[in-house]
């Protein structure tokens, strides 16, 4: 049965519950399909145009979809890569840059799964970080290695 809009649930609480499943799983099915149209969309207009242009769609992409997932948590994701940009710039591709990228990151990703733990498998912010966390610890590795 549908939720009225009484409830003050929004569309995605009531697909959630049409399809038996909750908001946030809803949201990142979406999140997943919008990929091909936004490449669709990027190959059709950007594609060929500035590499600043490029970049700004695909930051700009990635934020929004960020937060239309896990709202104000894509402060999390932002400041990592903030603090990656920083790591790379003022330390390159040193052994101190891949024991602060394994410290930081993965102490991070550490309390956030700590702060945001629950009884039932949760979709937070934690899931794309610990995703950034890798990447970011390959990247700085892959810097010190070459």
């Amino acid at each position: 049965m549908p939720v009225s809009e009484g409830d003050n649930a929004g569309i995605w609480a009531q697909a959630a519950l049409i399809c038996g499943t909750t908001e946030p799983a809803v949201k990142l099915l979406l999140s997943i399909f919008l990929g091909y149209p936004l490449a669709f969309l990027f190959r059709a207009k950007i594609y060929g145009k500035s590499i600043t242009l490029q970049h700004l769609y695909f930051a700009s992409c990635g934020i929004a979809l960020c937060y239309f997932n896990y709202g104000f948590d894509v402060v999390h994701s932002l400041g990592s890569v903030f603090a990656v940009y920083l790591l790379l710039r003022f330390q390159g591709g040193t052994r101190l840059s891949v024991a602060v990228a394994y410290i930081y990151f993965m102490g991070y990703l550490l309390i956030g799964y700590y702060m945001t733990a629950t009884d039932d498998y949760d979709i937070t912010w934690t899931m794309p970080h610990c995703v950034l966390t890798l990447r970011v610890i390959g990247q700085m590795q892959e810097r010190f290695f070459s």
